[in-house]
């Protein structure tokens, strides 16, 4: 056994205990100060500067909320933490917001009592006609104010926000349009849109936590990462115009958080290509919520190989959960609920050659359980199905294995054949022997089929409190 020397040994505990607390305060701070707790510096810039590898950067939480970015990039690399002595970022319930306050200069005025401005976003997932319509981005005097679907319905104190999808911009491109109260301008009211990319960027730099920040009113997403090692803890995005989280990373773990109310679905996580591949996305989701997402499906993957783990996923349009371009997906012990009108939407699609396995959870309301496109496939075992209409639709070469599963409907729809049974399900494909159907069914933990107690309990406390909010 080699033993370590005294000096040595000294050497490695003063490293270990060498890393500092970082303290930023946007209220009461001075960028002068040291950046201790009892005199914390003013910007979040200032108190990354004075960080080292393996530091916490502190946030104070105050009613005003943060407005600079954190952005971790190759131009700070040095602040990688290492395996086990991770760079931390805690904001301690710290609120992020995109918005920001456009002054009189930025405007041309367009029509009678109508100022114009472009507002870059990634928000590409508006209604048909490319109009905004999802929740207010725009705020007068601190009020928000509606929004129309077109120039020609403007009234006073509203906003049209157009957006052009394809190769051809026309000039309407980002074109937010703003009518003020007859002889008003921006120069008499405070006007905020959102402005900017994300409240929380990692990219370039490995082994760093986020903890505890909420990011909302981005143009783009609340939080995103692309690269490796990075986790994400209570965190929450909401009203962002774009995902509520982005991930084009590897070894990326978001923990106890929540992503809802956003435009362009809460999670969306996204292989990059790199030398002429695909760099693969790997993520896991435990104990997070993804719920009322507002033009898409609340959770996608592209190119990702991802693990959700005690999730709930409540949709109101589209799907709760898509897997496209090979990913693979693990679903374990999560509930899926349905918040439009019963026998809408899809728990689960999968496209392309992606793959999803689902156990232990429970699906509620959906048109269908399962949607299989081209060549996905699905793997579907000890799961509970209630209310919905159809178990698996299939609409290419895909291929659906289940078995022990509990579930109230027994119709299976695969072009151009539709099963009315389970039994001629099974006759004709020679699986599910071990699946019941159970019309009586209702919502229970498993071993009976379906989440277990403690997620159920979950499920039910925070629909409670959402209807609270309403």
């Amino acid at each position: 056994m080699k033993l370590t020397s005294p000096f040595l040994l000294s050497l490695f505990l003063t490293g270990s205990l060498a890393a500092k607390d970082v303290y930023v305060d946007n209220a009461k701070g001075n960028d002068n100060a040291p950046g201790t707790k009892n005199a914390p510096v003013r910007t979040i810039r200032r108190g990354m500067e004075m960080m080292s590898s393996g530091d916490t950067l502190h946030l104070t939480p105050n009613p005003q909320p943060y407005t600079e970015s954190i952005h971790f990039s190759a131009r700070n690399r040095h602040l990688g933490g290492k395996p086990g002595r991770p760079t931390i970022v805690d904001g301690h319930g710290a609120r992020f917001s995109g918005l920001r306050h456009r002054p009189a200069s930025e405007w041309t005025k367009t029509g009678s009592d109508v100022y114009t401005i472009q507002l870059n976003n990634n928000a590409w997932v508006m209604d048909k006609q490319g109009y905004w319509s999802g929740f207010p981005i725009v705020f007068a005097d601190g009020k928000p104010l509606p929004w129309k679907k077109s120039k020609t319905e403007l009234v006073p104190n509203s906003y049209v926000l157009t957006k052009v999808f394809g190769a051809k911009k026309t000039p309407e491109h980002n074109k937010l349009h703003v009518r003020l109260e007859p002889g008003k301008t921006p120069a008499d009211v405070r006007l905020e849109t959102p402005h900017g990319d994300y409240a929380v960027c990692v990219e370039g730099v490995d082994d760093v936590t986020i903890r505890n920040i909420k990011a909302e009113y981005y143009p783009g997403d609340g939080f995103d990462s692309a690269w490796r090692n990075v986790v994400f803890e209570g965190v929450e995005g909401t009203r962002n115009m774009d995902q509520g989280i982005s991930a084009h990373a590897s070894g990326l773990v978001v923990k106890n958080s929540r992503f809802h109310g956003n435009a362009g679905g809460g999670v969306v996580d996204v292989g990059m290509p790199s030398d002429g591949t695909t760099r693969r996305s790997n993520v896991r989701y435990i104990n997070c919520i993804m719920e009322e997402d507002v033009f898409r499906n609340d959770v996608q993957f592209y190119h990702t190989d991802a693990i959700l783990e005690n999730c709930i996923i409540r949709v109101r349009h589209g799907n709760a959960l898509t897997a496209e371009k090979e990913s693979r997906v693990i679903l374990k012990n999560c509930i899926l609920f349905n918040l439009g009108k019963t026998g809408t939407n899809t728990a689960v699609l999968v496209s392309g050659t992606a793959s999803v396995t689902m156990e232990r959870c429970t699906a509620i309301g959906f048109g269908s359980v399962f949607a299989i496109h081209e060549s996905g496939k699905i793997l579907s075992r000890n799961n509970l199905f209630l209310n919905c209409g159809t178990i698996v639709s299939s609409f290419g070469k895909g291929n659906y294995t289940g078995g022990a599963n509990r579930q109230t409907s027994q119709l299976y729809f695969y072009r151009p054949v539709q099963f009315r049974t389970l039994a001629e399900f099974r006759n004709a494909k020679a699986q599910d022997m071990d699946s019941v159907f159970d019309p009586n069914a209702t919502f229970k933990p498993y071993p009976d089929a379906g989440a277990d107690s403690k997620m159920l309990e979950t499920f039910k406390r925070h629909t409670s409190r959402s209807k609270a909010e309403d």
